[in-house]
């Protein structure tokens, strides 16, 4: 395993609506380089998100998450409610909230807005450092 060729950074996620009707996204990043095997970040907890700020809930994260690669990368997001908020058949994992590609050989977008059908609503900003 060499070093990588090309490399970004994931320079903040804004929430724009949460995906579902308990409040706040618990947010946590999971990436997979060329196909690899996921990485989460971070490794342990979550960032709270919702559309306002509000304690230590916020709107923008800045996880100024810096990942490389040789191809691609998927960065997906996801909301790990906690369990005390889950019925006993919802206590099988994350919720997906959002994913996007990033192709070593395209151009990126200054921001990617995306949404899902629970009405998650949110948008990567990313930097192509290489």
């Amino acid at each position: 395993m060499g070093q990588k060729r090309h490399s970004l950074t994931i320079d903040s996620i804004t929430c724009n609506g949460t995906g579902g009707s308990d409040g706040d996204d618990e947010v946590f990043i999971v990436y997979q380089v060329d196909a690899g095997l996921p990485v989460r970040h971070p490794v342990r907890g979550n960032q709270k998100m919702n559309t306002k700020d509000k304690g230590d809930t916020v709107k923008t994260w800045a996880p100024g998450l810096t990942i490389a690669f040789d191809h691609e990368v998927l960065v997906t997001l996801l909301d790990q409610d906690t369990l005390f908020k889950k019925s006993k058949s919802e206590r099988d994992g994350p919720d997906f909230l959002v994913n996007v590609e990033y192709r070593a050989d395209d151009a990126f977008p200054a921001s990617t807005a995306m949404s899902n059908n629970n009405g998650a609503k949110y948008a990567i900003a990313a930097t192509q450092n290489s």
